[in-house]
């Protein structure tokens, strides 16, 4: 039997799995934690840099943050948030934060807990985010 991260069940016949391939979201060898990402889409008229920043700083102050830099890395200035641009929409800058936590539930928590800090901080500093409008004209 398998628990989903819903809470329901799978039930697993031997013979299916010994042909399958089983992720283990709590079990982590490697010590590099676990991956999430935050996407957000701000307007062409924002300040992209600040915006930028403004995300690298909100997660990687977040109490739940999993730091994997080597020391060579934290003595060499390397970034503790990969932040990217995904894409340049008709509706804005898709960008992408890299968040790194030790547990699936701290990532979720972390997650959630940033994309609600970065759009308080985002409305403080006129960072718009998109989103569709419709304009409706009565003539």
């Amino acid at each position: 039997m398998i628990r989903t991260f819903k809470n329901t069940e799978y039930v697993i016949t031997n013979s299916k799995l010994d042909s399958m391939i089983i992720e283990n979201t709590t079990r982590n060898s490697n010590n590099n934690g676990i991956v999430d990402f935050v996407d957000v889409r701000i307007s062409y008229e924002s300040n992209l840099e600040q915006a930028i920043e403004l995300i690298k700083e909100i997660v990687g102050e977040h109490p739940l943050f999993y730091d994997t830099r080597t020391e060579e890395e934290k003595s060499n200035n390397i970034d503790k948030v990969t932040v990217r641009i995904r894409s340049l929409t008709e509706n804005g800058i898709s960008l992408r934060a890299s968040v790194r936590t030790r547990t699936i539930d701290d990532s979720f928590i972390t997650c959630s807990e940033c994309r609600k800090l970065i759009k308080d901080k985002f409305d403080n500093n006129h960072i718009e985010i998109t989103y569709n409008k419709v304009v409706v004209i009565n003539q």
